[in-house]
């Protein structure tokens, strides 16, 4: 009877203590609702067309920082681009040279144009001021005809009056005076004109009574203007393309010189994530050649429930033991965000993509870098991929229990040796 009693209250205290293992956690801290071990990968893309001469090591194997990875040799396609870009020269400086001359060309003809506008213009001018002259002349001569005329009319009138003369001839005398001013009219208009014409020479526009000759200087010069501007500007254009390719034949030799073979290092401890193609294959400008796992920087993505965003800052403490693991350590929070759907992923090419979570809040634990030199580490790729189980205690019970967790672990644990020398 006492045995049976006994049993029961150790099989309720063992179902106690089961359900306070599993719901003391979550009730002084937070549990992980997923965790993953990760780690950045490193891609390495084909900087040139070229032939592989040695691959990568196999799948998962350990290569150390500054070990040469890789052997790649560039082709001739990547030549023949060369080749073209160095035809594409020759075609632009010859383009540039013959512009050049043509623009000489055209410079002459715009220098002779402006000479022979130059020399009608002078012509014209000094042309125009003799007729000046001429007008001005003919006017001094109106005006003795005028003085003439106008003394002959006075003369008429009197003798008329004194009936010496007939009507006709005063209308004689008279009429000889209108046509003396008619004259003198005219040689103002004329003179007036011809300063006119004058001026407008003097400021470059055509002439209004011109013979035209000049005007079709002036209009050969500006259609030869506009034709040298148009060279001028292609010239410019055609030199400064061909400084254009002749800068990237440059560089493209630059790169030919130095990328002739290509032997990339590792740039951390790591396994190989992607091996590469055999030796002998072809890979072209761009492609993929192969991915590094870089063991030194891995981390645990871990997402929690969404309360606890505001209760794990940085350098919160989180217990952490690796699923089929044994032994549990200690890592620490990095960063956190949101884990909603729309947030933003991981700032590394990890190697191991978002978990399909939505919600919650996740954070990131930094780790130590594994030991690659282990074969076993290697092998299992540091461990990348491995789910694991995550506890942060909440601060505001960090510490108080453990005296207490002590002793009931310390209780417990004597009760399971009793109960083992009672079953014996």
């Amino acid at each position: 009877m006492l045995g049976s009693r006994t049993i029961r209250i150790i099989a309720a205290l063992f179902v106690c203590s089961a359900v306070a293992a599993l719901l003391w956690p979550r009730a002084t801290g937070y549990v992980s609702r997923f965790a993953v071990v990760n780690a950045p990968v490193l891609t390495v893309r084909a900087p040139v067309n070229g032939v592989i001469m040695s691959p990568t090591p196999g799948l998962a194997a350990a290569v150390a920082r500054d070990d040469i990875l890789f052997d790649l040799r560039a082709t001739q396609t990547s030549r023949s681009e060369v080749a073209r870009l160095r035809a594409e020269l020759q075609i632009r400086t010859a383009e540039a040279h013959a512009l050049r001359e043509e623009e000489r060309l055209a410079a002459e003809v715009v220098q002779g144009l402006r000479a022979r506008v130059v020399g009608e213009t002078e012509s014209e001018l000094v042309f125009l001021t003799r007729k000046l002259e001429q007008a001005r002349a003919n006017r001094r001569l109106n005006e003795i005809a005028w003085d003439r005329a106008a003394a002959d009319l006075t003369r008429a009138e009197d003798l008329l009056a004194r009936g010496a003369v007939p009507v006709t001839r005063v209308e004689e005398a008279l009429f000889a005076k209108n046509e003396a001013e008619a004259e003198i009219a005219a040689d103002d208009a004329e003179i007036a004109a011809l300063k006119v014409e004058i001026g407008a020479i003097e400021a470059g526009l055509p002439s209004p009574a011109g013979t035209g000759r000049r005007d079709f200087a002036h209009d050969r010069l500006d259609d030869m203007m506009m034709a040298l501007a148009d060279i001028r500007t292609r010239r410019i254009s055609v030199a400064a393309r061909r400084d254009a390719v002749a800068a990237e034949l440059a560089q493209m030799r630059d790169e030919l010189d130095g990328l002739a073979r290509f032997r990339p290092a590792a740039s951390a401890n790591g396994v190989i994530w992607t091996a590469s193609r055999q030796a002998g294959a072809s890979v072209t400008l761009g492609s993929d050649l192969f991915q590094l796992l870089d063991c030194e920087r891995r981390f645990i993505e871990v997402i929690f429930d969404e309360r606890a965003f505001e209760n794990l800052p940085q350098g919160t403490a989180a217990e952490v033991r690796l699923r089929g693991s044994d032994r549990s350590f200690t890592a620490r929070v990095v960063s956190r965000h949101a884990a909603g759907r729309g947030a933003a992923l991981s700032a590394v090419d990890a190697a191991v993509l978002d978990p399909h979570e939505t919600g919650g809040v996740k954070v990131f634990l930094g780790i130590d870098p594994a030991d690659i030199t282990d074969p076993g580490v290697a092998a299992a790729f540091c461990d990348v991929g491995r789910t694991a189980e995550v506890f942060i205690r909440h601060r505001h019970f960090a510490g108080t229990f453990d005296p207490v967790l002590k002793r009931l672990g310390l209780w417990w644990s004597g009760q399971k040796a009793t109960l083992a020398l009672w079953q014996r």
